[in-house]
């Protein structure tokens, strides 16, 4: 299944507690940056910035699992990269042009219908490498 990142920016704004939905997670926040407030809007920053950079960005999920309260979702960023990408210095990325899919995981403990807590984890590495920023080994 796909999200696309008008859909995620949308859930940015609704906060950060999801309900579920016949059993099944709706779109909800991601981490921006460890140490963010998990109110704050930094999220929708990064949610913002994100969009700009990879407008065309979406989820492939390949894996789904669950145990008890937690809901894991495994699967893959896919966008291109045609805006500037905000880095936590201030500094930004020139657009590429490239194309990435990049690994990421998204897990989620749930509590009497809604979303306590929500992390979602991708490989950075691969996310430069894709956009051609690391050195040739």
């Amino acid at each position: 299944s796909r999200s696309s990142a008008k859909t995620e920016a949308r859930a940015a704004r609704l906060g950060t507690e999801r309900r579920f939905r016949n059993g099944k997670r709706m779109t909800g926040r991601r981490d921006a940056r460890p140490g963010d407030g998990q109110r704050s809007g930094s999220y929708r920053r990064m949610v913002r910035a994100v969009a700009a950079a990879f407008p065309d960005a979406s989820w492939e999920s390949a894996h789904k699992h669950e145990s008890g309260n937690v809901a894991i979702d495994e699967g893959y960023v896919v966008g291109t990269h045609t805006g500037p990408l905000p880095m936590p210095d201030g500094q930004s990325i020139p657009p590429t042009g490239k194309s990435v899919r990049v690994r990421g995981c998204d897990a989620a403990t749930v509590e009497d219908g809604r979303v306590k807590s929500h992390r979602f984890y991708f490989d950075q590495m691969e996310l430069l490498g894709q956009l051609g920023l690391t050195p040739e080994a």
